[in-house]
C-alpha cells in the first residue's frame, strides 16, 4: 500500500521546481519524507538579478561539497543549476532581485529510523523577488544566552536540520534586539543568526575559524578570496568574546545583506573603518 503524503504550500502560491518538473503551489511528499522526519538534507539562498547569478560558482560548489559530504548522488552540472534557478525565477516573472531557495533531500527507499541506504537525492528550487542586497546598521546585538554551537564534520554545512538556528531568531525577537551572536560550548565567537561575523582590531582583519561550529558562508568565502587577492591578511581565529568585545569595529554578512554593529549589550563600535571602506569597494556595495 502507498504511502500517504502530505501538501506543503510552495511559498505564497509562487511556481516551483521539483527535480525537472515546474509545480504550483503545493508539494505532494510521502510521509516518510527524510526531509520532514530527520532534517536529512542540505539548502542554499542565493540572490539573483534579472540576468545572472553574482555567486553562483560558490553556491554550487557548496552545495556538491555538502552532497558529497552526506554520502548523495545528484547528477547537477554548474550550467543545470544555473538553468533550473533561472527557469524557476523566469516561471515566477523575472524582478529586479530574486532570492531562489534550492532544497537537496535524501530519497526515502530502503529506510530503517534513522538509517537509509538511499544516496538518491530530490532536488526543489524555488524564488520570489527581493530587495537588493544592501548594508544596514544593527543597533543592538548581544549574545544567545540559549543557543551553544558545536564543531562536527558537518557543522559548516548549510543543512536543513537548523534548530539551533530557528531557536536562535526567536530568541532575539523576544529579546527585543537585532541580532543575536552566537558562541560554541567554549565560549568561542561562531556567527550570528543567518550571518557569519567580522571584525577588526588595530587595522586587522579578523573572523570566527571554522573550528568554532559557524557555517561556511559563501559570502564569507566570496570576501575571503576578494580580500586575498588584494593582498588584505585576513585572520581565522578562535576568540572569546572579550577579544570581540574590543575589537574597533564589527560587521556581519550574508548573500543579501551585510550588517554592521554599533552596540554589543553596553559597548558601543564606531559605523565606518577605513579596511571596511576598501571591503566596500570590493563588494561593490
Amino acid at each position: 500500500m502507498p504511502c500517504q503524503g502530505i501538501f506543503i504550500p510552495i511559498l505564497e502560491s509562487l511556481k516551483a521546481l521539483l527535480n525537472d518538473n515546474i509545480i504550483d503551489d503545493r508539494l505532494t511528499i510521502g510521509l516518510d519524507n527524510r526531509a520532514i522526519q530527520f532534517g536529512d538534507g542540505l539548502f542554499e539562498t542565493i540572490i539573483a538579478n534579472k540576468t545572472s547569478i553574482p555567486l553562483l560558482k560558490l553556491h554550487y560548489d557548496r552545495l556538491r561539497h555538502g552532497i558529497k559530504s552526506l554520502s548523495l548522488n545528484l547528477d547537477l552540472s554548474l550550467a543545470d543549476f544555473e538553468s533550473k534557478i533561472m527557469e524557476v525565477i523566469e516561471a515566477n516573472g523575472t524582478q529586479e532581485f530574486n532570492r531562489a531557495k534550492v532544497l537537496v533531500w535524501r530519497g526515502s527507499e530502503s529506510q530503517q529510523g534513522y538509517y537509509s541506504g538511499s544516496e538518491k537525492a530530490d532536488i526543489l528550487i524555488s524564488s520570489r523577488p527581493c530587495n537588493k542586497p544592501t548594508i544596514r546598521i544593527i543597533e543592538k546585538a548581544a549574545f544567545s544566552k540559549n543557543v551553544k554551537l558545536a564543531y562536527h564534520s558537518y557543522s559548516a554545512l548549510k543543512t536543513i536540520s537548523a534548530l539551533p538556528y530557528t531557536m536562535a531568531a526567536i530568541e532575539r525577537k523576544n529579546s527585543k534586539l537585532d541580532e543575536l551572536i552566537l558562541t560554541d560550548g567554549n565560549g568561542y565567537i561562531s556567527e550570528c543568526v543567518s550571518s557569519n561575523i567580522f571584525w577588526v582590531k588595530d587595522n586587522q582583519l579578523y573572523t570566527s575559524n571554522l573550528k568554532s561550529g559557524c557555517v561556511a558562508g559563501v559570502m564569507r568565502q566570496h570576501l575571503m578570496n576578494m580580500i586575498t587577492a588584494k593582498g588584505i591578511i585576513l585572520n581565522e581565529v578562535m576568540a572569546q568574546k572579550e577579544e570581540l568585545l574590543a575589537a574597533d569595529f564589527i560587521f556581519t554578512t550574508n548573500v543579501a545583506e551585510i550588517g554592521i554593529i554599533e552596540a554589543i549589550d553596553n559597548n558601543s563600535y564606531l559605523t565606518n573603518n577605513p579596511l571596511f571602506e576598501d571591503i566596500k569597494q570590493l563588494l561593490e556595495l
